[in-house]
């Protein structure tokens, strides 16, 4: 594995903290299309990865996932199931009480792996 900073961390390699399991793991089975759900933040948590069992839209801001198009800079982030999830660190957050997600599948349960450093 390349040595790749992870920033604001002082970490030079991602294996020093993301080999190891995370410490926290949160599902949220989500069982109607279209229907915005919370996942509270982790307190103390410096970094999560989100995953679904299908395509999902994520926003970092306690509510307001949306599926449809948005302003600029106001927009949900799509993860695709495919990608397999996303790794964001929630340092840039402040504030932020929870992450928004929303699916248009009928059923889809989405999970946050929570990491401390």
């Amino acid at each position: 594995m390349s040595s790749t900073a992870i920033a604001n961390t002082g970490l030079n390699h991602p294996t020093e903290v993301f080999i190891k399991a995370p410490n926290y793991v949160n599902a949220l089975a989500m069982t109607l299309a279209s229907s915005a759900a919370n996942l509270p933040i982790v307190a103390g948590a410096q970094y999560v990865r989100l995953a679904g069992t299908e395509d999902f839209f994520a926003f970092f801001g306690s509510t307001g996932a949306s599926t449809g198009a948005s302003t600029v800079g106001a927009a949900s982030e799509y993860v695709p199931k495919a990608s397999g999830g996303i790794l964001r660190s929630i340092g840039s957050t402040a504030g932020t009480t929870a992450i928004s997600v929303i699916s248009t599948a009928a059923a889809c349960t989405v999970t946050a792996s929570w990491w401390t450093i």
